[in-house]
């Protein structure tokens, strides 16, 4: 009886410590509920639907939102090279190649050691390592774990020399200039080590570039006398991997210079002073001045006079930012 009569006593107090816990655990779980959605909107959870106006400066990247939030990144020490900007975060690079993910927080993951020119995706990348006895060059494509060597060579083994590593045309194929001879050719290279020349280069082609799937370059003709530099009719050639070469602007008056290549075969140069936008669909049209800065969906990034535009396929500019973003931004982006 007397074990009874005490055990009757002691459950009352276990069921009252039992509801105190339940009703502290109720209360932790609902404060942790509070916490998520307290986060001040500059934070990823509250943030997550905002459009991010991302502008470089050196080493330092200014962040604006669509809610009003700004804040500035601090890149680490020598990785001022931006590759892309996604919700993600942001992947940079030094000058060996070296490659890290920085978040919207500033927060540094996800390093990646691949030495040379990035491909698309940034998980391959590709650079000169030096040359053979008789002068071909041998390039390096490495993973950041596994490296391998491709001797440029030619028909009959003739060697390819002084290569120089242009861009990626996709993933898995780059683009390289390297002399036979006098003559200068442009090269494809797959990362399995295959070699396709796409053509000889006329002699006046000054400037090389690669993606959307193709070698792009420039010719201009060059001036009377040494002291005269070149002068137009200038071309933007296109070479698609079958090596067909197609003239995609003539410009009649002016030095084609300073191109930039965007998303899905557009582009972007310099023609007397005035910025033309080149569409996938092959029109040029008149971008106004400026320095270009990036691409987005919604078009060409210009920094027109200290303040940050868009350019339509249209040819139509907009304001992107309120006020100035500085003479010394060198890249921008929009993030959604």
């Amino acid at each position: 009886m007397a074990e009874r009569n005490a055990v009757q006593k002691v459950l009352p107090v276990i069921a009252t410590i039992l509801v105190v816990l339940g009703v502290v655990a109720i209360a932790r779980l609902n404060v942790k509920k509070q916490d998520a959605t307290a986060w001040p909107p500059s934070a990823p959870g509250a943030a997550a639907s905002a459009t991010w106006t991302v502008l470089q400066s050196g080493g330092k990247l200014s962040l604006t939102n669509d809610q009003g939030d700004r804040r500035e990144c601090e890149l680490p020490d020598g990785f001022a090279n931006v590759d892309r900007a996604d919700k993600d975060g942001f992947t940079v690079r030094n000058a060996t190649g070296a490659r890290m993910l920085v978040s919207f927080e500033c927060i540094v993951k996800d390093p990646k050691l691949v030495p040379g020119l990035a491909n698309p995706s940034g998980l391959r990348a590709a650079n000169v390592s030096g040359k053979r006895r008789d002068g071909a060059g041998v390039l390096e494509v490495s993973d950041g774990k596994i490296t391998e060597e491709i001797t440029l060579r030619g028909k009959n083994s003739r060697p390819y020399r002084d290569p120089e590593v242009v861009g990626w045309l996709d993933d898995n194929v780059f683009a390289v200039t390297a002399f036979q001879g006098d003559a200068r050719y442009a090269l494809t290279v797959q990362t399995t080590g295959r070699i396709t020349e796409l053509l000889k280069l006329p002699e006046n082609a000054v400037e090389f570039k690669a993606g959307a799937e193709s070698f792009w370059y420039v010719t201009v003709t060059p001036g009377e006398g040494i002291e005269l530099g070149p002068r137009g009719p200038s071309e933007l050639h296109r070479v698609s991997a079958d090596a067909t070469d197609t003239i995609v602007v003539t410009e009649g008056g002016s030095v084609i210079e300073r191109v930039s290549l965007g998303p899905d075969g557009t582009a972007v140069y310099v023609a007397g002073g005035t910025l033309m936008r080149v569409n996938a669909d092959g029109k040029v049209v008149n971008a106004g001045t400026g320095i270009p800065l990036g691409w987005t969906d919604d078009g060409l990034l210009v920094n027109r006079n200290g303040s940050a535009w868009v350019v339509s396929k249209e040819g139509i500019s907009r304001a992107l930012t309120d006020g100035s973003v500085g003479a010394d931004v060198s890249a921008a982006w929009i993030v959604r």
